[in-house]
């Protein structure tokens, strides 16, 4: 199966198979990892614009809804972006991963925002898992909704 024209070079996807659930969970720790620092990073500059503000006597203290609405945005922002139009986050890359649509084709921004607003929930709840476990295919409930899948190179030489 060859990738659509729209979607930057042509990949053949034989040479790739659907990402395993060990796989996917090494990415997610990974792009935990990465995350951390640049979300900590926002949330202070955040409480610090507030603290300054509201004066001296401020403590800069953030409502937690404001917090989680600062995560979710951020985190919604880069997958969103790094999913779509063939391109992918360092995790993805060096794990080989890509998210292509079902028809082969690169990933429209909507359709990213659509696997992540189901992953979020897919992903806290433990869903992710037991689909993944116990589908054939293994495809998680973000893959079967947004059309998409997270595939792996398989790394066969080509000599």
């Amino acid at each position: 199966m060859k990738l659509s024209k729209n979607s930057g070079p042509t990949t053949d996807l034989t040479n790739f198979k659907t990402a395993s659930v060990w796989v996917r969970f090494m990415a997610m720790v990974y792009e935990t990892i990465l995350l951390v620092g640049p979300i900590f990073f926002s949330i202070l500059v955040c409480s610090l614009f507030k603290a300054h503000i509201f004066g001296d006597d401020a403590d800069g203290t953030l409502h937690p809804v404001f917090v989680q609405a600062i995560v979710l945005f951020l985190t919604a922002g880069y997958f969103t972006w790094s999913w779509s139009n063939n391109r992918v986050t360092l995790p993805m890359k060096t794990l080989n991963l890509r998210i292509v649509s079902r028809s082969g084709g690169s990933v429209t921004v909507g359709d990213a925002l659509v696997r992540f607003l189901i992953a979020v929930p897919s992903t806290l709840t433990g869903i992710w898992l037991i689909s993944a476990f116990f589908r054939n295919d293994g495809l998680c409930p973000q893959d079967i909704i947004s059309q998409t899948m997270l595939v792996q190179g398989t790394n066969e030489s080509t000599s």
